[in-house]
């Protein structure tokens, strides 16, 4: 692709040559738009402009509309590159300020550094980081200087304030600042440039020296200034610290480093040896301050200064100084670099402090650039360039001050596009374009809604012919709707209600063609929608009611082909075609029409809806022939048409098959196998071979995305011209790339009735790290509304990507959802599902495996293991119950049989006995469900059947006003102790489980012997116990506690082998009623949730200990509250912890 200067816009446009001086600007932008609404000759306004320009000191001439534009009396602007680019828009974005440095990370985000701040973008989405007080995990600095990206994948951010190393699986920062007391720690914390040797060393830049991080020691070693022969950037003959501004390593791994004024050192590290570069001499280095500094695919050094570029040959001995000439276009635009980048093409990219980005190509000397132009929003966002980086698919991002992105836009590049610009002379006349050709010298004639327009793409000079009213030989109508330049280089314009013209070549005047009425040798109308030269140089003018006219050169006239109005032979004629056989083809909106031409004679082919193999529309606008000789026929509303000549069968292609739009207006045949339709949605290119379409549009660099008049041509240059609503539009399609990389894809967030889910450390949470790092989620059955986000990290038209996705276990088939991010499931059934995401690029090449994250979703309390472990033992107890209880009707049954005369006298004392042994069978019914078999404990059934009528006994209590209440209220408290014996699996691993029960049989019997018959003794699960002290005052539980824990230390359990045991244990406890202001506000479950918590409170903390919490404070907070975050609510005093944790509690967890 030619790199060329510039835009049209930045030569002819008075207020971008104007520059800074906005009133003048200004001035001249209202006194134009005066003119014109006053409706002065176009002369008078470019009067006005050309006085205005020249008191801003700007030679610029204007052209006449209908006479040349001359080239000795225009100042030029470099001429227009085909480069374009594409500003991010995205407040949040801009919120980071000037941008100053990028990189891409393992996963495909794009990182940004700013002035202020710290963001990652995805396509979609920005994620701001910045410094937050108080807090070391988060950014040192807003500040960022500089990023890298390390071999491990992790970011370095160099900030105004400290090193930073970016941990992802934690979404936190480590901070790496200077420490006085510690000569290992960074020498300055202002640190400028970061870079990653080849031993994996990280080099840092930094307000005082160069450091050099070694990453196995987590050490600093500082390398100062060491004498005057090898005097390093540290100090300078001041013994004042030198401020380093960058930082390179070359080929032979020699640190080159940029100062803030002291010019440019290289060291090596194998020797740590220093030279210094100075500026001032004549092969010397131009400024003392470096800003950049790379090396190129020819080893030679490219240095960024406060006072052009320098280039430093391979044998590291002379400059050479690239300043900008005011008077010379290939010279640098501006003096002030602030960055150099080597692209993958082997260019050399120039970003400077003021005129934009330069670039150098083909090993030349001479510059290219590119500037901010408010007139085309295809420029740079600003002329301040603060770097250039390029990512793994190759896009090349660029940063500006005072902030903002600009991003290389590859597929509009390709594409030149002209439009009106009402404040460019040198644009063109409208930009509703109606009709293209070329002439012989390669200018481009294009026909639009208010006049004729020449395009001189060598010179970049557009030439306008406009209709003059009291000009008969001027342009007859604006309207052109269809242009041809003949095989003598004449012109022809044919137009709307202004007949035929014909501009001789070389001449400035045209030659008038109309229709008058019963003149048989005049043109058949004067709406002229059709021109066509055949291949003997015969010239045809299809108008738009009067049908065909054939141009006579040797009289100077016309033959009328003119048909009476019922028949329905063709009278509109939108389009003329001869293909290789010499057949003649007539377009129309009567259908397709093959013409003899020596009578005048047609056979014509018209849409059929019974049969599949007509013509798919009537309204016929463009005919091609591709290289397989088959006819390609364009329609207004039936897409496009395929003849096959042999056998005369049409085959249509619409939207169905892929084409943009079934609105199809031109067709180009490429001459590489591939046909090019114009649309009502764009452009379609069609595969002849794979029947498929590619489309492209506005998107992708058109000018718009209506093409709906047959404008279209291929040039001379292997180039196709299509013109739309919104202007005209070239490029040649091998200059197309294709985006062939399947994109990266990321799950970009997680939210729970649609609120998005914070990553926390604790471990009972949803995210402990940021979910596009995090393999598998926990949800509750409750949580049963939940969203997936996700991100194809395609950064080239990114509108366009694609995504599917699945659930399995769910979902049988992918979900296709175009460009939509997101999922969303409700009231998934428990189980462990799959949640699979892929997507596509732009261009539809998929990522097909994608993403995938496991989804378990746990079941309610009552339906999972342990409840129904709880249900089959409860059967098998009521079943062994009911069998003994037949078995023993059975037996009394026989034995009333044996004994029947003894019943009369014994009847009492067998009922009484009857009745005994059925309390005995229920006594021990009730004994199996409400008992724990190995240690005679009562089980968490009993306290379910028994804790309830204490509860409201309470609960009744502290509701009560009445002073003569049995109880009072101090002695009416529930106090719940959840036990744990400490290393109990220890037992059970190293002596075995049958030792372990007899220590659980002790524990409950030492526990049995200490608690009151009236409390309850549950054996909770495992080594559990709860224990609840019935109708007593809540001060007395620390001190039950410690009594416990006292007990447990103390028992000493023996065994028959010798064998003695000791155990400790750790307890948690909360009262009943927790809060007494509320006592119903939280029920007893949710208060053993809470002595549950102070249980692993105590284990967190070491264990052997007791912790229990109280209600503190005036709010009344339920469970979630409380448990969301408990140590928040400690600190705050809504609760008061009480412990024996003095010294190691550890609350955090």
């Amino acid at each position: 692709m030619d790199l060329k200067r510039q835009t049209a816009y930045d030569t002819f446009n008075p207020v971008n040559n104007i520059g800074k001086n906005s009133l003048v600007a200004t001035f001249i932008t209202l006194l134009g738009t005066k003119c014109l609404s006053q409706g002065k000759r176009l002369s008078t306004i470019a009067l006005c402009y050309a006085t205005l320009i020249a008191i801003a000191s700007w030679p610029i001439h204007s052209a006449q509309s209908s006479e040349k534009l001359s080239a000795e009396n225009r100042t030029h602007s470099p001429p227009s590159s085909q480069l374009r680019f594409k500003p991010l828009i995205n407040k949040h974005l801009d919120l980071a300020g000037p941008i100053s440095s990028a990189i891409q990370d393992e996963l495909g985000f794009m990182w940004f550094g700013g002035e202020s701040g710290l963001v990652r973008y995805d396509g979609y989405q920005v994620t701001l980081y910045r410094h937050q007080i108080n807090i070391q995990s988060s950014l040192s600095n807003n500040f960022v200087s500089d990023l890298m990206l390390d071999k491990q994948g992790d970011i370095w951010v160099a900030t105004a304030n400290g090193l930073n190393r970016y941990n992802a699986e934690t979404d936190t920062f480590r901070q790496y600042l200077h420490d006085p007391t510690d000569i290992n720690s960074l020498s300055h914390n202002d640190v400028a440039a970061i870079l990653q040797d080849g031993h994996g060393d990280i080099w840092l830049a930094t307000g005082n020296g160069l450091n050099r991080l070694n990453l196995k020691h987590d050490q600093f070693r500082h390398f100062p200034y060491t004498g005057a022969n090898n005097s390093g950037p540290s100090k300078n003959k001041s013994n004042t610290p030198i401020n380093l501004s960058s930082l390179y390593q070359d080929h032979q791994g020699i640190l080159w480093i940029g100062t803030r004024g002291s010019g440019l050192y290289s060291f090596d590290p194998k020797h740590q040896l220093y030279h210094h570069y100075p500026p001032g001499t004549p092969n010397g280095l131009s400024d003392k301050t470096v800003w950049s500094i790379i090396e190129d695919r020819q080893m030679r050094l490219w240095i960024g200064t406060d006072n052009g570029l320098n280039r430093l040959d391979s044998n590291r001995e002379n400059f050479t100084h690239f300043k900008h000439k005011p008077n010379d276009n290939t010279s640098i635009s501006h003096n002030v670099i602030k960055y150099v980048f080597e692209d993958k093409q082997g260019r050399i990219w120039v970003a400077t402090d003021g005129n934009g980005l330069n670039v150098l190509t083909n090993n030349s000397d001479q510059f290219e650039y590119f500037t901010y132009n408010p007139n085309d929003d295809s420029s740079i966002r600003s002329n301040k360039v603060r770097f250039i980086y390029q990512n793994n698919s190759g896009e090349l991002w660029f940063g500006h001050f005072p902030s903002g992105i600009t991003m290389l836009d590859q597929y509009a590049s390709a594409f030149h596009n002209y439009s009106h610009n009402p404040v460019v002379e040198n644009s063109l006349s409208n930009s509703a374009i109606l009709s293209i050709t070329e002439d012989h010298e390669g200018h481009l004639w294009v026909g639009t809604e208010q006049g004729l327009n020449r395009i001189d793409r060598d010179k970049n000079l557009i030439t306008r012919y406009l209709h003059k009213p009291k000009d008969s030989s001027s342009l007859p109508a604006n309207s052109v709707l269809s242009v041809l330049v003949d095989k003598q280089g004449d012109v022809w314009a044919g137009t709307w209600h202004g007949s035929l013209a014909r501009l001789p070549r070389g001449e400035s005047k045209f030659t008038i063609y109309e229709s008058i009425l019963n003149k048989p040798n005049t043109l058949s109308g004067n709406q002229i929608w059709a021109l066509y030269e055949d291949a003997e140089g015969v010239i045809w003018a299809g108008s738009y009611d009067g049908g065909l006219n054939r141009y006579n050169r040797d009289t100077n006239d016309f033959t009328q082909f003119i048909f009476d109005r019922h028949d329905k032979v063709p009278r509109r004629i939108t389009a003329i075609f001869e293909d290789s056989r010499s057949n003649f083809w007539v377009g129309s909106d009567t259908g397709l029409h093959l013409m003899n031409r020596s009578n005048g004679s047609y056979k014509s082919y018209r849409a059929d809806d019974k049969n599949s193999h007509s013509l798919s529309s009537d309204t016929v606008s463009a005919i091609e022939e591709d290289e397989a000789g088959r006819l390609w026929i364009a329609t207004l509303g039936g897409g496009v048409n395929s003849l096959d000549l042999n056998n005369m069968q049409f085959n249509s292609y619409g939207l169905e098959q892929g084409l943009a739009d079934d609105a199809v207006s031109g067709i180009i045949n490429d001459r590489h196998g591939y046909l090019w339709f114009s649309t009502g949605n764009g452009l379609s290119q069609f595969n002849p071979r794979t029947r498929r379409f590619k489309n492209f549009t506005q998107q992708h660099g058109l000018p718009g995305d209506i093409f709906n008049r047959p404008a279209y041509y291929f040039t001379s240059k292997n180039e196709l011209a299509f013109g739309s609503t919104n202007g005209l539009t070239i490029f040649n399609p091998k200059q197309i790339g294709f985006n062939s990389k399947p994109p990266p894809i990321v799950i970009t967030d997680f939210k729970l009735s649609n609120q998005s889910v914070k990553v926390t450390s604790h471990s009972n949470t949803i995210l402990t790290k940021p979910i596009s790092y995090t393999s598998k989620i926990r949800l509750k059955h409750s949580q049963s509304v939940f969203t997936f986000e996700f991100s194809a990290l395609n950064y080239r038209i990114p509108e366009m990507n694609q995504y599917a996705y699945r659930m399995q276990g769910f979902d049988k088939d992918w979900t296709y959802v175009g460009n939509k991010r997101s999922a969303t499931y409700t009231n998934l059934d428990p189980g462990r599902y799959y949640f699979q995401v892929k997507g596509s690029n732009n261009e539809g090449v998929w990522n097909e495996a994608g993403t995938v994250i496991e989804v378990h979703i746990l079941p309610r309390w009552w339906l999972t293991w342990w409840a129904y472990g709880i249900y089959y033992i409860a059967a098998i107890a009521l079943l062994t119950a009911i069998i003994y209880i037949q078995i023993r009707k059975r037996q009394i049954a026989e034995r009333h049989s044996r004994d029947l005369e003894k019943m009369v006298f014994n009847r009492t004392r067998e009922l009484e006995a009857k009745n005994k042994e059925l309390h005995s069978a229920y006594q021990q019914m009730e004994e199996v469900s409400l008992c724990d078999p190995l240690t005679g404990l009562n089980n968490r059934r009993y306290l379910n059947h028994s804790l309830p009528s204490d509860i409201a006994q309470v609960t009744r209590n502290y509701l009560c006003d009445s002073p003569g209440d049995v109880f009072a209220r101090g002695d009416s408290d529930l106090i719940i102790l959840l036990l744990d014996i400490d290393h109990f699996k220890s037992i059970n691993d190293e002596h075995g489980h049958a030792k372990g029960d007899a220590v659980l049989i002790q524990i409950a019997k030492t526990l049995k012997r200490y608690n009151r018959d009236s409390d309850y003794l549950v054996r909770w699960g495992g080594e559990e116990f709860l224990i609840v002290i019935r109708f007593t005052s809540r001060d007395r539980a620390p001190k039950i506690a410690a009594r416990v824990c006292l007990e447990i230390e103390e028992l000493l359990i023996e065994f028959n082998d010798d064998l003695t045991l000791k155990r400790t244990c750790s307890i948690g406890f909360a009262c009943y009623p927790f809060n007494i202001d509320h006592p119903d506000a939280i029920n007893v479950e949710q208060t053993i949730d809470i002595a549950d918590w102070c249980l692993y409170l105590v284990k967190r903390s070491g264990r052997n200990g007791w912790a229990g919490l109280y209600h503190g404070g005036n709010k009344s907070l339920s469970v979630p509250q409380l448990m969301h975050n408990p140590p928040r609510y400690i600190e705050s005093g809504d609760l008061v912890l009480k412990d024996s944790l003095e010294g190691r509690r550890e609350l955090e967890g």
